[in-house]
């Protein structure tokens, strides 16, 4: 009986057939791509229960998407955002596990004030060995549930690697496994993004950091069949900006997902951080970006100083925004240092309360970013070319359920600094893109079971293509 093409074959296929009926869809597989697609490699994903695509296509539909650079909601509208950090379970042990224990409380009055600013998404910390601990995890998805009830996005970062390696990262995935199973449970899937890990680094390469990522997108990707959202902090304090690398990650996303990548990557910008934002806004177009974190003070390493704040805000209206960059969170809403926007209580019986104020952070933020955001933001002038590129797709470490457990002191610094050796880099590249002289020789022929079908024979770039198409009806 004749062996039946997998259906890694049939999607190369189909690929090449989109590129020929309507090139402008969807950019040309690379010849790199074109041979490996029939590799030993696909078998990792062809042992996954149903194959990649059945995974993903049993996956709930994304609330929000990637298109070009930024971010779309379900009506293609583009969707800018008007983020905050919140704590919740992040450094439980360090002197200000009362912000969390407070927060939860009054968990609703807190989303009424984070969305009365004018919030639209909101980034959870937590560290997963605190999230672990007896009802910690549900809590945390309580607090989602009353944000998502008000239309706000939620975005967990575990914050167990900040400042560190990598190399045994995986002890998270099953921490990352049980809030997307829960948010589904609750169905709040669609409001879900993903923010594996807070600022790895800085002694790390960019090698190791590109695996590490790879390998957690398989895990979210084919193992939890998430296909929405998915956010990645760079290297030196998630300063790094490097359009190449990551260019490389979505090729990878993209090959994952069967279509088009779902990334953002993140930078963090705190007032010793000088000469990043405008290269920022200069990168937004041509990958898309958002700003994870944007504080008054580096405690240890800057001084307070509101006006980098309103500065950075105020590039980004008049030109990261027009460029399609996405948008920054604010550090953050309720915390024990000067960045904290919600001021604490005098009364300890009553910790928060709907009345307590903002601070002049929080009013910062509030009257010169939340009422500032246009109702019809621009369009991107600009999106950048995605070449889909073959990834590397076996990970280097097995998962485990332990870690190095991470340092915390009564009252945590968070300290970046950028050592002059090592600035940010911004590299700006056009990708030429390959060769693609396919054929689709004479007219189509009738199978036996009477669909149409065509001869395609060809090259891409230095690979010879041979293959037969039918027309599924």
């Amino acid at each position: 009986m004749k062996k039946k093409p997998s259906i890694y074959i049939i999607f190369a296929a189909l690929m090449l057939l989109a590129a020929l009926i309507a090139p402008g869809l969807y950019t040309q597989p690379t010849p790199t791509i074109a041979k490996a697609i029939q590799s030993d490699a696909m078998h990792v994903l062809e042992e996954q229960p149903s194959g990649i695509a059945g995974k993903l296509a049993q996956a709930a539909a994304p609330g929000l998407r990637v298109e070009g650079v930024s971010l779309v909601d379900t009506a293609g509208q583009r969707f800018v955002i008007a983020g905050v950090n919140m704590e919740m379970y992040r450094d439980y042990d360090g002197g200000c596990g009362w912000v969390t224990d407070g927060t939860y409380a009054i968990r609703g009055v807190m989303a009424d004030k984070v969305k009365a600013l004018g919030v639209n998404a909101v980034r959870l910390n937590y560290s997963y060995r605190f999230l672990n601990q007896s009802g910690n995890l549900t809590r945390f998805l309580d607090m989602a549930q009353e944000l998502t009830a008000r239309g706000i996005y939620v975005m967990p970062s575990d914050h167990t690697y900040t400042g560190g390696g990598l190399e045994n990262a995986s002890a998270s995935y099953l921490t990352m496994t049980k809030i997307i199973e829960g948010m589904r449970a609750r169905g709040l899937e669609s409001y879900l993004i993903m923010n594996p890990w807070n600022e790895p680094g800085p002694d790390i390469s960019v090698a190791a950091w590109v695996q590490a990522q790879k390998n957690v997108l398989i895990h979210l990707r084919t193992t939890m069949s998430f296909s929405g959202v998915i956010v990645l902090d760079g290297i030196g304090w998630s300063t790094m900006l490097d359009v190449a690398t990551f260019q490389q990650v979505m090729d990878f996303d993209a090959y994952l997902r069967g279509g088009k990548p779902n990334l953002l990557f993140s930078n963090h910008l705190y007032p010793n951080i000088k000469q990043l934002p405008a290269q920022i806004w200069t990168a937004a177009r041509q990958v898309p970006l958002v700003i994870g974190e944007l504080g008054q003070e580096n405690p240890g390493a800057s001084p307070l100083d509101p006006a980098y704040v309103r500065n950075v805000i105020a590039g980004f209206l008049s030109t990261g925004l027009p460029n399609g960059h996405n948008g920054p969170f604010a550090w953050i809403f309720a915390w024990c240092d000067s960045n904290t926007m919600l001021q604490d209580w005098t009364d300890p019986s009553v910790p928060y309360s709907a009345r307590s104020p903002l601070t002049s952070h929080g009013t910062l933020w509030r009257d010169s970013y939340y009422s500032k955001l246009p109702s019809q933001p621009p369009v991107a002038t600009t999106a950048p070319t995605v070449i889909v590129e073959q990834p590397t797709i076996t990970a280097t470490s097995t998962p485990t359920r332990t870690a190095p457990l991470p340092t915390n002191t009564r009252r945590p610094t968070r300290t970046r600094t950028l050592t002059p050796t090592s600035p940010p880099v911004t590299i700006v590249t056009n990708t030429p893109e390959p060769s693609l002289t396919p054929l689709v020789t004479g007219a189509p022929t009738r199978t036996p079971s009477g669909l149409e079908a065509w001869h395609v024979l060809g090259k891409i770039g230095g690979w010879d293509v041979d293959f037969w198409i039918e027309r599924v009806r």
